[in-house]
């Protein structure tokens, strides 16, 4: 009897979750990118904050990577709080995260290594030009291998349509840099705009510094992250709808105290998610 009347508990508890979500959904259930994937976050910082809590409210399936820990100044242009200090970003992230998105699976890890795992979608967050080059190659790697997967099976018999099925879909490398008022989006979906994306890439040495008391603010990391979850909608969409519906440049940059925006598209290029 005790077990039955635990079983009920469980099955009202999980019922009313299920209630709740389909509730908060409704504004945008039928949004025709509104699909979970599984995405690697790199970086829990002002970017990788605002953007896995954009995510999970999309409710994508999250696996966050940093090994920072939250100290005072971090609160400045970051999603974190008073709570948040001293404990790790992605740890912290995940309390924040199941405040407002209940039920969407988070999964926290440290530093993002050669050999951690990848994703066909994957968002670039770091503030540093080495770690975004390590976690480019792994998606690049992961990108080539699936699609030498997909195009084996393509010419095999029926019996592996199920397994050519699951290696369909969007697959985008989305790298955001952020400067206090600037942002820069980098959109790749294929061998050619990986090729733009490499020869674009410098070591750390290059970067320019900025004053420390103006690096870094919550409205811009916030916007950046809108901008960089907007694209994969768009990426999102044109698959679903099996056509270029929606307009996904491979560069863009913008300057908020000119309130200008430009986008760059490399020539001739098909998006092999939507037309495969």
């Amino acid at each position: 009897m005790i077990w039955r009347e635990q079983q009920k508990k469980r099955k009202r508890k999980n019922n009313k979750r299920n209630k709740t979500m389909q509730e908060y959904r409704s504004r945008f259930k039928d949004a025709p990118w509104f699909k979970s994937y599984s995405i690697v976050v790199g970086g829990a910082g002002g970017i990788g904050s605002w953007a896995s809590f954009l995510l999970a409210r999309a409710s994508h399936e999250l696996l966050i990577f940093d090994f920072d820990i939250i100290e005072h100044d971090n609160m400045g242009g970051q999603l974190y709080n008073r709570q948040s200090i001293g404990l790790s970003k992605p740890a912290a992230l995940k309390t924040i995260i199941n405040d407002f998105s209940p039920q969407v699976p988070i999964h926290t890890f440290g530093k993002y290594e050669a050999t951690s795992i990848a994703s066909r979608i994957m968002f670039s967050c770091f503030d540093n030009m080495a770690a975004r080059k390590v976690f480019f190659e792994q998606w690049l790697g992961n990108y080539r291998m699936t699609r030498d997967m997909r195009n084996t099976l393509q010419f095999q018999e029926d019996t592996h349509a199920s397994q050519y099925d699951e290696l369909r879909g969007p697959t985008v490398f989305i790298d955001g840099r952020l400067e206090a008022e600037t942002g820069i989006i980098y959109c790749i979906r294929n061998e050619e705009e990986a090729k733009k994306w490499q020869e674009e890439w410098f070591p750390d040495d290059r970067v320019a510094n900025a004053p420390c008391t103006f690096r870094a603010t919550s409205h811009n990391a916030a916007i950046i992250a809108g901008l960089m979850v907007a694209h994969l909608n768009n990426i999102i969409t044109n698959y679903v709808e099996g056509m270029d519906m929606r307009v996904t440049p491979w560069k863009t940059t913008y300057e908020l105290p000119t309130m200008t925006f430009t986008s760059e598209e490399v020539p001739n290029v098909v998006d092999h998610a939507v037309h495969d």
